[in-house]
């Protein structure tokens, strides 16, 4: 034992090599693109998380799919858009409200982790464009009509009102008669290209 043990002391000094030889395996080089370190940006991993999120409640939902998708352009920045494409117009407004969950969910996902500037916009069509809400315009909107009580303004595109598609002025009629009767009034509408979406609570 008294030899033994010098000798295993001796070879470790003479020899320093061997430890770099059991070490070098950690550092290999990645050998494949795939194998490189990489960092998402805070928008990316929000998008990562949010199709986990989102699939708990978009996933489920037959002959329909979802995407997540970070906007990009200069006036859509730290937006996440959630899209749904759907076949049966029966889902439409159960797809509109898991949309909207969604959404939410996305938003306090980022609020959790101190970021407030996060933005998020909704886009559930049918696979049959025929079909989906055409949209009224808004030329002008009176200071004390129904349309200015929920935040809208000449040139808007209402394309639905509490689910229910809007194509006309008949149509849009229909918010009169929900703020009368509904506690709670949705709006969804296009202003200079991106859908937007009002509530208001009574």
């Amino acid at each position: 034992m008294k030899t033994t043990i010098p000798i295993l002391v001796f070879l470790f000094f003479v020899d320093p090599c061997f430890a770099q030889i059991s070490f070098s395996h950690t550092v290999e080089p990645e050998k494949y693109e795939g194998d490189k370190p990489y960092t998402p940006t805070r928008i990316e991993w929000l998008v990562t998380e949010g199709r986990n999120e989102c699939g708990s409640w978009l996933g489920g939902f037959s002959n329909s799919s979802f995407g997540l998708f970070n906007v990009l352009g200069e006036k859509n920045k730290n937006t996440i858009k959630v899209s749904v494409r759907f076949s049966d117009e029966k889902l439409r407004t159960a797809l509109q409200q898991a949309a909207e969950t969604c959404a939410r969910n996305l938003r306090a996902l980022a609020k959790a982790r101190g970021w407030t500037w996060l933005k998020t916009d909704i886009e559930v069509l049918n696979r049959d464009a025929s079909i989906n809400p055409k949209g009224y315009i808004l030329s002008v909107v009176p200071a004390k009509s129904s349309f200015s009580q929920v935040g809208l303004k000449a040139g808007d595109v209402i394309k639905t009102i509490n689910y229910l598609p809007i194509s006309s002025a008949e149509d849009a009629k229909k918010l009169d008669e929900f703020l009368n009767t509904k506690k709670t009034v949705r709006v969804e509408y296009v202003r200079d290209g991106d859908t937007k979406l009002t509530t208001l609570e009574k």
